[in-house]
């Protein structure tokens, strides 16, 4: 039997929802283990693999990691983009406000980047 195969899962208890959410979780994990690496590019794969067709990116959470991703590259007219974008998807949360003012700060205004993705 292939691992492929709709009669494998199934065997294991594993409905096609059940297997997404655990590849999930596990792309996931392994974004936020690539960012303490300090894998940054690998894990800007990962977290744009995760918010593929969500221009939220899941509440910005994800946007703010990949924020975090730019910024430790140097890429700060990036960073800064995806700050933004965090900071618009929900905005109570400070370290997101913090961190948009932190670069906007070392960001010129002809440098930065639209919001919108």
């Amino acid at each position: 039997m292939y691992y492929n195969s709709d009669a494998y899962w199934e065997d294991r208890g594993l409905s096609d929802e059940n297997r997404s959410q655990r590849w999930f979780l596990a792309l996931r994990k392994a974004s936020q283990a690539l960012i303490e690496l300090g894998r940054f590019d690998e894990a800007i794969e990962a977290l744009k693999a995760l918010s593929w067709g969500d221009e939220t990116y899941e509440c910005g959470d994800y946007a703010f990691d990949l924020g975090l991703c730019y910024e430790a590259k140097g890429d700060l007219p990036e960073a800064l983009r995806y700050f933004e974008i965090a900071l618009r998807e929900n905005p109570p949360v400070p370290r997101r406000a913090e961190a948009v003012e932190r670069l906007k700060a070392k960001v010129p205004e002809a440098a930065r980047l639209p919001v919108t993705p």
